[in-house]
């Protein structure tokens, strides 16, 4: 429940093309489901319409993150340090 996790705050996102969006909303430990695999984290909400998610380097740090852009391929542990390989082509569409 998302309404449960909501909390206001104040965040400036700076993107690459050197935009500025204000952000006031916060989800805390919010369940990120890849391919049927649950990665909870916190996200923060702001207007962009280019990505659904985009996952900073605090949280694939987490989960102990391996990207490998010539293979698009992603590497992640969950909770119980079982490895998780993720490809670009299994999911449908691009995931890097």
């Amino acid at each position: 429940n998302l309404k449960r996790n909501k909390k206001w705050t104040n965040y400036r996102i700076s993107l690459p093309n050197r935009q500025a969006k204000e952000c006031l909303v916060l989800y805390r430990h919010v369940p990120i489901i890849i391919a049927k695999h649950e990665f909870p984290g916190d996200l923060i909400l702001f207007n962009i319409s280019e990505f659904d998610i985009i996952l900073g380097t605090d949280w694939l740090t987490i989960y102990g993150e391996n990207i490998d852009y010539k293979d698009l391929k992603v590497t992640l542990k969950d909770a119980e340090s079982q490895e998780d390989v993720f490809m670009g082509k299994d999911l449908g569409r691009s995931i890097i």
